[in-house]
């Protein structure tokens, strides 16, 4: 039987220290900001700095730039400590430091980058639960940060964060802590494992713990290494995944060639269950659909999926090639409607997942939304499938998720194209989607997006730069959805447009209203301890597809940021999956049975006309005009309450009118010259 690391010693524990020196707290300082002292083995802040945002203590003595810095924390009430490197102190100012932190903040994991006093995250926090001893560690490789906590009894895995950063390349460690921790959280040991590359095998530079070896097929193995060997792996020759670079030596000394070595580890070799998968969809027990929940999805598997329900339900379904990424790949979408291959007047919805290809579980929400539609299965409605227009386009960045399948686990959330135009495309390039579209795009500098190409949430060279952020607006241009659901991974709430520092909100906030509503009674997911909430922002952020649907549509467009990220534990899959079918069920029923403003505005011989529309009593601040669609004249507005709603309709060439519409049916509106 095969071993699988993907479930074993690679996911459920830290990696092992190697060779490691203990740094002495009493130690002589370089820095060092509030009232610090060190007794019984523990370093503790005394007092509190009275005039700096924070406490800061950094030891006095160089160390390698590569390196995995480890901390035992004692966990109290409100922990709020961090593990700094590559720290440069800008200047006499007490909070002006630049370099990386991974700090422990409550029940939180956070990757931060320090520019001068200014800090920010580098990827969204990653959630676990521990009381008592951790081990905080923070490996550094060039570009590539890594991040965990640990068990300090069993080294079990709790949490673990990475990104792709080369900001800061040298500089020095040290401790912070937030003066309002609690005093019961105390620093117990720091330890210093010094990284250095292997040398170069065969032309193969090896970097970091883990190495993914190609041999060529049916090479006798040592035994030592059989327990490592991939099955079913998707191309050509045998391929072990080595769980430290001590093993190489064991393939040479049997004299086995080594045709290709890596340490950046694809998502192929980590998940069995995606190696094991049917080549074609599989019926699921009732012949209705398709098993969903063996394996995540690469973009083939998704179009396959598509296809397949599309073939099933040839009635009520049309397959759709939107647009293609920047690589050539079709971004497929699958319409789910009773006249699948007409535009009818009826209002659109579009469920949208995986901006960020990494976030495998979201494409997930996506196509279990097309299960239970066709299928008719957890609290769907048929009149839906009748009334409403559903788009569903369960993979919007494929080049992104064909980056984490093929070249590396921890990338993939941007779009992997070839920017600096040298033949090869390196897991960091490419543009976070999520941060290209134009309304607001750049609007917050470096806090909500990032300049620099190679960073983790780059925003691209211009605003809706990247064929797929253009692929969707084009779409929504012609169709207007009146909701967007986007899916997301793993922070466990729904956000609330508007998401972006500086545009205000609906006067009412009528879209918070409505997502208070989808959220009422959930509980909280498998392994987590709150239900979903409700949130403006998880941490600053522009250019977001939300925000550009509720500004240009008026949409009810929503983040919904699923529960976990990726759990290879199919059952958590599918309790998390059920979780959310809730939001997507009201939503739609909403849509369908109201409350909702219903208008088609045409002229004095019925053809449509393309009419801005405002909404007495509803303020918009931000310069927002929305439209009626231009094939059909209609527009759909869901509103928090049943009553009537008065409306003022303005086209150029027409008089302007104001009508009073109710929140049931649909009203004709007819201008004149």
């Amino acid at each position: 039987m095969i071993l699988l690391l993907s479930s074993m010693a690679l996911a459920d524990f830290c990696p092992e220290s190697h060779t490691a020196e203990f740094i002495s707290w009493a130690r002589p300082m370089l820095f060092e900001w509030g009232d610090w002292t060190t007794q019984n083995g523990t370093i503790q802040l005394q007092t509190p700095e009275a005039n700096g945002k924070w406490n800061v203590w950094i030891p006095r003595q160089d160390i390698a730039v590569d390196a995995r810095y480890s901390l035992r924390l004692s966990v109290g009430t409100t922990p709020k400590t961090t593990v700094l490197a590559r720290v440069a102190l800008e200047s006499e100012g007490r909070d002006e430091i630049s370099g990386y932190g991974l700090s422990v903040e409550d029940n939180q994991l956070i990757l931060y980058r320090w520019d001068k006093g200014e800090r920010r995250p580098l990827m969204p926090p990653a959630s676990f639960e521990h009381q008592g001893v951790i081990d905080l560690r923070f490996e550094l490789h060039g570009d590539s940060l890594t991040g965990y906590v640990c068990s300090s009894q069993n080294n079990a895995l709790l949490a673990k964060v990475h990104a792709m950063d080369s900001g800061h390349s040298s500089g020095l460690w040290g401790l912070m802590q937030d003066p309002k921790q609690g005093m019961d959280t105390t620093p117990i040991q720091m330890q210093i494992d010094r990284i250095h590359r292997s040398p170069i095998i065969d032309g193969f530079d090896i970097f970091g713990t883990e190495v993914l070896v190609q041999v060529a097929h049916n090479a006798p193995l040592p035994d030592d290494i059989k327990p490592f060997d991939l099955d079913r792996p998707p191309y050509p020759g045998q391929w072990v995944l080595l769980p430290n670079r001590s093993y190489i030596d064991l393939l040479t000394s049997a004299d086995i060639q080594i045709q290709y070595a890596t340490g950046r580890i694809p998502y192929w070799a980590r998940n069995e269950a995606y190696r094991m998968a049917s080549p074609e969809p599989e019926f699921n027990t009732d012949n209705t659909g398709f098993v969903l929940d063996k394996t995540y999805k690469d973009p083939r598997m998704v179009a396959d999926l598509l296809k397949a329900y599309h073939s099933r339900y040839p009635e009520v379904t049309a397959l759709h090639t939107l647009g293609n990424s920047r690589q050539g790949r079709p971004i497929w979408a699958l319409r789910i409607t009773d006249n699948p291959q007409k535009d009818e007047m009826e209002p659109a919805v579009l469920v949208v997942a995986a901006h960020h290809g990494s976030e495998l579980l979201s494409t997930e929400y996506a196509l279990d939304s097309i299960d239970e539609l066709l299928r008719g299965a957890h609290g769907t409605d048929p009149k839906w499938i009748t009334e409403l227009d559903i788009w569903v386009v369960p993979l919007a960045n494929p080049d992104g998720n064909a980056c984490l399948w093929a070249l590396d686990e921890n990338h993939g959330r941007k779009n992997c194209w070839d920017m600096n135009g040298d033949g090869q495309i390196e897991a960091t390039e490419g543009v976070d989607l999520n941060r290209n579209y134009p309304v607001q795009w750049g609007a917050l500098g470096e806090k909500g997006s990032r300049s620099w190409p190679h960073a983790y949430t780059y925003r691209g060279p211009t605003a809706g730069s990247e064929s797929e952020t253009q692929t969707i607006m084009t779409w929504a241009q012609s169709y207007q959805p009146a909701v967007v659901l986007s899916w997301h991974t793993m922070a466990n709430m729904i956000l609330s447009p508007y998401t972006v520092d500086g545009l205000l909100p609906l006067e009412p906030d009528v879209p918070w209203f409505i997502a208070q509503q989808l959220l009422d009674g959930i509980p909280a997911p498998i392994g987590r301890e709150t239900p979903p909430r409700l949130r403006r922002k998880l941490y600053s952020v522009d250019g977001v597809d939300q925000d550009w649907h509720l500004f240009n549509h008026g949409a009810m467009a929503y983040i919904v940021e699923g529960s976990h990220h990726n759990p290879l534990d199919m059952t958590t899959r599918n309790a998390s999956v059920a979780l959310y079918r809730p939001i997507r069920n009201r939503i739609l029923e909403h849509l369908s049975a109201g409350p909702a403003i219903r208008i088609q505005v045409v002229d004095g011989s019925g053809q449509p006309i393309r009419a801005a529309v405002q909404l007495e009593g509803l303020t918009l601040s931000n310069g927002e005009l929305w439209q009626t669609r231009q094939h059909d004249g209609r527009w759909d507005f869901l509103v928090p309450e049943h009553k009537n709603y008065s409306l003022r309709i303005k086209a150029e060439g027409y008089r302007q009118k104001t009508v009073e519409v109710d929140t049931q049916a649909l009203t004709k509106i007819v201008l004149n010259p």
